[in-house]
């Protein structure tokens, strides 16, 4: 079941993108930074990006959270430690104007269980807000 605000807040992302090319660009360098942190598991530099509200994870449909940095930190490293990444590159996102700005990142993830050899797709959402000069983490979402 999807949280209220973050089903609002892709709503209002599908208006924005397109009121929002050029948004869009300055997106790019943060949703390429978060993918490559992603890629090498690095669970800490993602829980350094964590908004100040907190940062929620919905896995497999449980969502859990708001945590603070430390704590997002540490649920992501619980959720990596049985993981073996192959490959995570950016894919779409889009910006709405207002106040604050609010954004979202996909990355598209190919992993798989340590010691398999099968590999698994999941798309990884990822809702941000503008807080200062830079995008901070509010939810993230693995989508099979």
């Amino acid at each position: 079941m999807r949280s209220a605000p973050f089903t609002a807040a892709l709503a209002a992302l599908v208006v924005g993108i397109a009121a929002s090319p050029a948004g869009a660009q300055d997106l790019r360098p943060t949703a390429t930074r978060l993918a490559t942190a992603w890629a090498r598991g690095d669970f800490s530099e993602i829980g350094t990006r964590t908004a100040r509200s907190g940062l929620s994870i919905a896995l497999d449909g449980d969502r859990t959270g708001p945590f603070g940095e430390r704590q997002a930190a540490a649920a992501l490293k619980h959720l990596f430690e049985d993981r073996e990444t192959l490959s995570a590159r950016p894919g779409k996102g889009g910006i709405t104007e207002g106040d604050p700005r609010r954004a979202f990142v996909e990355i598209s993830w190919v992993s798989r269980t340590r010691g398999s050899r099968i590999e698994e797709r999941t798309t990884v959402v990822l809702a941000l807000v503008e807080e200062g000069n830079e995008w901070r983490i509010t939810e993230i979402r693995l989508m099979k």
